[in-house]
């Protein structure tokens, strides 16, 4: 991860970087299961750049890397109501990968309760979609 900071930092002026670590309870494929994963996330105006690296346990994350290597999983969109945008996107034949949440998420001045699905869209445009939807933190 901080080889890949350094890259987008050095090359692009991308940064700098906020650094989280989260223990992510989550259901993959209706699987209850757990992992710890470590973020760096950095502000591109509109955009985020999420850099992920899952330190232990088990994630569509490390399926995707197994499979695939290093790189671009997901494109992530953020939602007002995250039960809508998963029916709507059932509806078109896109089920849930992995759904889960984390817990005091902190971004830009802010701390939020964030619940994600990633959907099954990879064989439509080569990416998966994941959908979230962030609550302020009490």
């Amino acid at each position: 991860m901080d080889k890949a900071m350094q890259y987008y930092t050095s090359n692009f002026g991308i940064g700098p970087f906020h650094l989280e670590e989260h223990k992510v309870p989550a259901k993959l494929r209706g699987k209850d299961v757990s992992y710890r994963v470590k973020l760096a996330l950095a502000s591109l105006g509109g955009v985020v750049l999420e850099l992920l690296q899952v330190l232990e346990g088990e994630s569509l994350h490390l399926e995707v890397l197994k499979k695939r290597g290093e790189g671009v999983t997901f494109i992530g969109f953020e939602v007002d109501d995250l039960e809508a945008w998963i029916a709507r996107f059932e509806k078109q034949g896109f089920g849930v990968l992995m759904r889960g949440s984390l817990k005091n998420a902190e971004w830009e001045n802010r701390v939020n309760n964030v619940e994600f699905a990633h959907m099954d869209t990879a064989k439509t445009g080569g990416l998966m979609f994941e959908i979230f939807q962030a609550r302020p933190a009490r």
